[in-house]
């Protein structure tokens, strides 16, 4: 086939295997595909160069380092078919994701509406874009978004990703790619922990532990437990912004006596292979990448960490680094140019700019094709010319589009009605009857494991991860469930929360991307715990990340976050253990944080996390495992709690008690004995934290008029759930509509702080300030009372009787007797507390 027609019929790499098996294409016509590749991304990162006046946002390019993160695709599609390549989950830096367009572009075929278009498109934010650079993506076609400039913190996604994808399939590979100033990242370090751990292979001796329990034949034929292969790219730049190597990293980039550097050596030791490659060299990334994605296919697959060198960075970590006259850009002289230091100081002078532009990858390329006598210069520089061409097309064409409306905008999308729309629930919803409140039944660390076993009995796919879950945990919440389902859907997890939260959401986007491709039919809830909730924080920015990429995206980001919260053991376990970290969550908008104060509402409300599209944490209270005060008797018919509806558990008229978990057993006993006293309370479970049900609170609220918050938190959490009710308008009208007569008018709100004692918080500095209000006779006019019961400000005490003496509750016990006679001691809460402040609330 003669070269003008090769490029004439556009013969993209999809047809490359087909065309190359029946002999119609040479190895030298490969190359070329491989130059008019190389030249397409080129072409990308110039128009958006040119064009930088025209574009929103930061604009990231890796112009002039084209070969290393194309040659990693290119080595990857030519090893393998679409589909493998399709499915296989690709993510990583600005520069990578653009070299994932054009690569995907080629592979599927360019089209006036292809992926490199769609950066374009994004770039000059026109209409229903999210915003302006490239946090964009197709996950139908394999392209996951840069989630965040917290590069590493992705890692775990597409290790998660990988992980689900290889348990149906064979062939597909995880990418990720990153510049070696992420790799300091702590998260890096988890993420490699959790894929090296995954990837072991036991031997006949270490595979006895699972004899009685179901395992897949490629399980007790390879020893590997859950087997995935990934290509983890590292783009050596030399320097990263302004900072020097020996100061980022500690040039770990040089290489030692053994020949390799020393980032090769640190991915050996989590036991993958650390490759080093020459990054400007397209003809070596490609074949190193072969030979990793030969290796991550293995049946006992190893990932590969290429280690891709490049001589430096030849632009600025974003173009307004970059010094470049207005000519030099519109006549693409690159070498023309300097990369800024601060404002004043030329990091990378002009001259040394030059001399890193005389080794770029399409020169090396270009010399390496006339070294072959491929074709001559002339025929080379036309093609860089075409897709120069191309690629304006496609801008010129972009810029046609209408502008993003504010009313397509995230703003709008960022609301909670958006956040959290009304969603059809396929089981029945049913409450618990209100005369069974006080009764037992199954205990809720019991319902817990009956619920997660449901989940795993009706769909293969879900799956299980957690600290110590397959030996039933710490608080043995889920004992024999490994035994019952086996440790490939059943796991430990290394002591790392952010890989956990990160590898588990992978694998659930990655599920619906399977699902959505014909490759599986049922959703496969992925569920994930950690052990105590105050472990969570390092898991912090990782639901940072994940919660706007479900509610301005809406990206398929659906899992279950159980965690496990509250005093522990009876109390003294301090604040790393017993702290109850919901304030966290709630002011991350996306993420679903429920809390179920009983057994039958655990169930419920777990139905409802697994139906549900979006981020889930289930917060499960520890003090009520094993405890009949929380228990209840489950139905044989299949119910759920929606999500975002609280339930009033005890109806009054006097004052009402908003609150949820384990302080609706406290106040739903107290609520008994102060009935005797003719005390009517109102007890409203909250159960979802977020999305809120205003309308319940509102709906009591106006029938009380007096309003109590009551958690086992912080007093900061109990001040956010104030602030919820004192300012939305409608509650806070009801208030001030239904409040009662004044006994003392000359009372104001220092008087009764006084009578309630310092535990009781009745304003928070964050909301009001005492001395505005004064001593008013109509104060309750300007700020109705709505006191907080809570822990303090203060860390948990670790003593065991300090730390009950700062909840809003106490824990009492009576002696029965059981089935066998045997007297034993009976838990129950109970809230002194609550009775002071409802008795003082009545006086209003």
């Amino acid at each position: 086939m003669g070269l003008g027609k090769f490029f004439e019929n556009k013969i993209f790499f999809k047809e490359v295997k087909q065309v190359l098996n029946s002999g119609k294409v040479s190895d030298i016509e490969l190359k070329l595909l491989r130059y008019k590749a190389l030249c397409a991304l080129r072409a990308l990162h110039e128009t958006i160069v040119v064009n930088l006046g025209k574009m929103h946002g930061a604009v990231l390019t890796g112009l002039g380092n084209e070969a290393a993160p194309l040659g990693v695709l290119l080595g990857m599609i030519e090893s393998m078919t679409v589909e493998d390549f399709i499915l296989s989950p690709k993510c990583g830096d600005q520069r990578s994701q653009m070299a994932i367009a054009v690569a995907t572009d080629l592979v599927l075929g360019q089209s006036e509406h292809d992926h490199s278009y769609m950066l374009l498109y994004n770039h000059l934010q026109r209409k229903g874009v999210e915003d302006g650079n490239v946090h964009w993506g197709c996950l139908e076609h394999g392209i996951w978004p840069f989630f965040t400039s917290d590069m590493m913190r992705v890692s775990g996604l597409i290790a998660g990703a990988a992980w689900e994808a290889r348990r149906y399939l064979k062939n597909p590979v995880g990418l990720y790619m990153f510049g070696e100033g992420a790799a300091s990242q702590g998260v890096a370090h988890e993420v490699l922990t959790w894929i090296c751990a995954q990837n072991y292979r036991r031997n006949a001796e270490e595979l006895k532990k699972y004899d009685k329990m179901p395992l897949s034949e490629r399980a007790k034929k390879f020893g590997v437990l859950r087997p995935f292969g990934m290509i983890l790219g590292m783009q050596v730049n030399n320097w990263s912004i302004y900072t020097d190597t020996l100061d980022e990293h500690g040039g770990r980039s040089k290489r030692d006596s053994s020949g390799k550097s020393r980032f090769a050596l640190w991915a050996e030791s989590y036991g993958l292979r650390g490759v080093d490659v020459e990054g400007d060299n397209l003809e070596e990334v490609i074949l190193r990448t072969k030979e990793a994605v030969s290796f991550a296919r293995e049946d006992v697959p190893v990932s590969t960490m290429l280690i891709l060198h490049m001589r430096m960075r030849r632009t600025g970590h974003n173009e307004h680094q970059i010094s470049r006259s207005d000519e030099a850009r519109a006549n693409r002289q690159w070498e023309k140019s300097s990369i800024l230091f601060e404002s004043d100081s030329a990091h990378v002078s002009e001259r040394e700019m030059k001399a890193l532009w005389d080794t770029e990858p399409i020169k090396i390329y270009v010399r390496y094709l006339a070294d072959l006598d491929v074709a001559g210069e002339s025929v080379l520089k036309e093609i860089l010319e075409n897709e120069r061409k191309a690629m304006d097309l496609k801008f010129a064409h972009a810029e046609t589009e209408p502008l993003c409306a504010f009313e397509d905008s995230i703003y709008l999308r960022s609301r909670e009605h958006f956040m959290f729309k009304p969603h059809d629930w396929k089981l029945p919803e049913r409450e618990r009857p209100l005369d069974e409140m006080l009764s037992g039944g199954t205990t809720t660390d019991r319902a817990l494991l009956n619920v997660i076993s449901e989940f795993m009995e009706e769909d293969e796919g879900v799956t299980y991860q957690g600290e110590d879950v397959g030996s039933g945990g710490v608080l043995v919440a889920t004992r024999r469930l490994q035994q019952k389902f086996g440790p490939e859907r059943v796991f430990d997890s290394p002591i790392a929360e952010e890989a956990i939260i990160g590898t588990t959401a992978g694998a659930s986007i990655m599920r619906s991307i399977l699902r959505m491709r014909g490759v599986v039919k049922t959703a496969g809830t992925k569920i994930c715990e950690i052990q105590f909730m105050p472990f969570n924080g390092d898991a912090h920015a990782i639901m940072r990340t994940l919660a706007p990429n479900w509610y301005q995206k809406k990206m398929p980001t659906a899992f279950i976050d159980i965690e496990h919260y509250g005093i522990v053991h009876g109390g003294g376990s301090g604040h790393y253990h017993s702290d109850c970290m919901e304030l966290h969550y709630v002011n991350m908008p996306g993420i679903a944080v429920v809390c179920p104060s009983d057994a039958y509402d655990l169930v419920g409300l777990m139905r409802a996390a697994r139906e549900s599209e979006w981020p889930v944490v289930f917060m499960s209270p520890i003090w009520s495992y094993g405890e009949q005060e929380c228990a209840a008797k489950i139905p044989q018919e299949k119910y759920l709690i929606p999500i975002g509806k609280a339930a009033v558990k005890r109806h009054g008229k006097d004052i009402t008690v908003v609150t949820y978990g384990t302080s609706v057993r406290a106040a739903l006993r107290e609520a008994e004995f102060l009935a005797k006293d003719g005390i009517d309370l109102e007890i409203v479970d909250l159960r979802s934290l977020a999305p809120f049900d205003t309308d319940t609170v509102f709906e009591s609220a106006k029938k009380t008029g007096r309003v109590v918050v009551m958690t086992e938190a912080s007093v900061r959490m109990g001040e956010w759930l104030r602030g919820k009710i004192f300012l939305n308008s409608k509650i806070n009208d009801a208030l001030r509509r239904s409040r009662k007569p004044m006994q003392n008018k000359s009372e104001g709100i220092e008087d009764f702080q006084r009578r309630v004692g310092d535990w009781v918080r009745v304003t928070g500095d964050n909301l009001f300030s005492v001395s505005n209000l004064g001593k008013s006779p109509d104060i309750y006019d300007r700020l109705p009372y709505i006191p907080v019961l809570s822990r303090g400000i203060a860390p948990i005490a670790s003593g065991k009787d300090a730390e009950w003496q700062d909840l809003p509750f106490e824990e009492y016990a009576d002696v029965v007797k059981n089935e066998r006679g045997d007297e034993i001691p009976k838990k129950h809460l109970r809230s002194a507390r609550l009775a002071l402040i409802a008795r003082e609330l009545m006086r209003y």
